[in-house]
């Protein structure tokens, strides 16, 4: 039986699947589109100095407007845990109507959005403790707009800041999506 084969099927992203009815019957074959593993945001400094960071959007952010988002940063404390700045707990530091600055570690990424979001942080950046390539945080709430740098750029960003305020905006890049439909075995199929 023939393959009815589906390219760039607009179903998902990431996957691919592939149906096998009973005789008679064509099968199925779906294939997405394939994400980017490149950083799909950017942090761009304005002040005191000018520096672009790479970032990654978390999953549970909302989209971030092409027109970017743009606000002072804060390094929010919580004063308490492993590390006082991992936003695992409370937040003390005034972060209100502010970007929040954490560092990545100790707990969930949603964690550390909620009490970005419970202390008035108009967005949340995560400074990752794992070395330079951001990722995807995970998770599907709170709504907040969320983005990872990577380590050593947070320490660039938390060194700017003990200059005075910080202000920057959070923008999206456009990253094009792979497309897996011209890999050899599936053109042979």
């Amino acid at each position: 039986d023939s393959v009815n084969p589906e390219a760039q099927d607009g179903g998902g992203t990431d996957n691919a699947n592939f149906a096998t009815p009973n005789d008679g019957r064509n099968p199925r074959m779906q294939m997405y589109l394939w994400s980017s593993p490149e950083p799909d945001h950017q942090v761009v400094i304005n002040s005191p100095i000018s520096a672009t960071y790479p970032a990654r959007r978390a999953a549970f952010s909302p989209v971030i407007t092409p027109t970017g988002l743009t606000g002072n940063i804060v390094l929010a404390s919580d004063g308490a845990g492993a590390n006082a700045t991992d936003g695992c707990e409370a937040i003390t530091t005034n972060v209100s109507n502010s970007i929040a600055l954490v560092d990545r570690g100790n707990c969930d990424f949603v964690v550390k959005a909620q009490n970005a979001l419970n202390a008035g942080a108009t967005a949340l950046i995560v400074a990752n403790n794992q070395g330079d390539n951001p990722i995807v945080m995970g998770g599907t709430s709170p709504s907040i707009p969320a983005v990872m740098i990577g380590q050593t750029n947070g320490e660039r960003l938390k060194s700017a800041m003990t200059a005075g305020t910080v202000n920057l905006t959070l923008q999206v890049v456009p990253v094009p999506n792979r497309d897996s439909d011209l890999d050899a075995g599936v053109i042979a199929h």
